[in-house]
């Protein structure tokens, strides 16, 4: 397990780092928060896929939120939001939220994780609702947007998780 951890923080640190390094040559013209919300979008996805059942509790909770964390990161670059400042606790409270339901879902006996999963998303989701800035129908639409977008991209990366998992 320590080397799949050291190959996946190796994998992350190449691609952050060749990509800032094309970016910086100009070869392409790169947004560093795109680099990073891709960069952490693959780390998380494939992290929890190897963290789940093997009793990582601490390291499947980090990996969730690096994925969600990225979520975010390219919503913010990629959508005009009015202001991004609204979103910040929402998104904390929501990935705090599905950090916990991973937790659940990784061992069911702990009633607590769930629990805490549910009041977390909705103290969310009461955020959203009450903030009055975008809704929280256009909030699910433009997730939704995303994960339709590029389902390709999740489709290959846990093609790779399941390569990478292959060894164990």
């Amino acid at each position: 397990m320590l080397n799949n951890n050291k190959f996946l923080l190796g994998l992350f640190l190449l691609f952050v780092g060749m990509a800032l390094l094309i970016d910086s040559i100009g070869l392409v013209s790169l947004k560093s928060n795109l680099v990073f919300a891709y960069a952490l979008l693959g780390y998380g996805l494939i992290s929890v896929y190897l963290s789940l059942g093997s009793d990582q509790r601490g390291r499947l909770f980090i990996s969730t939120a690096a994925f969600l964390i990225g979520v975010v990161l390219y919503v913010i670059s990629q959508y005009e939001l009015l202001n991004k400042y609204d979103i910040i606790l929402p998104s904390v409270l929501f990935i705090s939220g599905s950090g916990f339901m991973v937790l659940f879902i990784d061992n069911t006996n702990e009633k607590s994780f769930l629990f805490s999963s549910l009041i977390l998303y909705t103290a969310s989701i009461l955020i959203i609702y009450f903030s009055g800035s975008s809704g929280i129908i256009d909030f699910i639409t433009r997730i939704n947007i995303i994960f339709i977008d590029y389902w390709a991209v999740f489709l290959v990366l846990m093609g790779l998780g399941v390569l990478l998992n292959r060894y164990k």
